[in-house]
């Protein structure tokens, strides 16, 4: 579908996978699944290795991030902490209010759901407990609660 949409255009587009459960975030408890530093290895290794191997114009103005649902929460995720990175943000159906409890139990299903990837980890293993009072990183990483670090790109939803 993203070849077909963007056939006529001249851009480069890379799409990343979230992993089944990764939520384009760095984890707070992974436990036995070791390190699970996506925010990092996207943003630090992906985008320099893009620049460096394909014909990009490796500014913010000409730079990019959209996704669908748990890549739509990534999109705003990766723009609100490197907004010096892209210029437009999209996100379609994505989760961005991580304070909202119907996102909560949807982000917890998918890190202990099979389905999601074998094997599955704890509830708290991307954001750290979901239960008030000790959901801090769960508010500070929630991207409808931080929009103000999108000033001056452009937003689709």
């Amino acid at each position: 579908m993203v070849e077909r949409a963007t056939e006529n255009e001249d851009l480069i587009t890379v799409q990343l996978n979230g992993s089944g459960r990764g939520w384009y975030s760095n984890w707070v408890n992974p436990g036995a699944a070791g390190p699970q530093n996506w925010e990092t290895f996207h943003l630090d290794q992906v985008i320099p290795f893009v620049d460096t191997n394909l014909r990009t114009k490796a500014d913010r103005a000409n730079r990019a991030v959209a996704g669908h649902s748990m890549g739509g929460f990534g999109a705003f995720h990766y723009a609100e902490h490197r907004p010096e990175l892209f210029s437009h943000v999209g996100s379609f159906l994505g989760g961005l209010d991580m304070r909202n409890s119907e996102v909560r139990a949807a982000v917890t299903t998918t890190l202990v759901n099979p389905a999601s990837g074998i094997p599955t980890v704890n509830a708290d293993a991307v954001f750290g407990s979901p239960i008030w009072p000790f959901d801090g990183i769960w508010n500070a990483q929630s991207p409808a609660h931080h929009v103000e670090k999108l000033r001056g790109m452009g937003v689709a939803l």
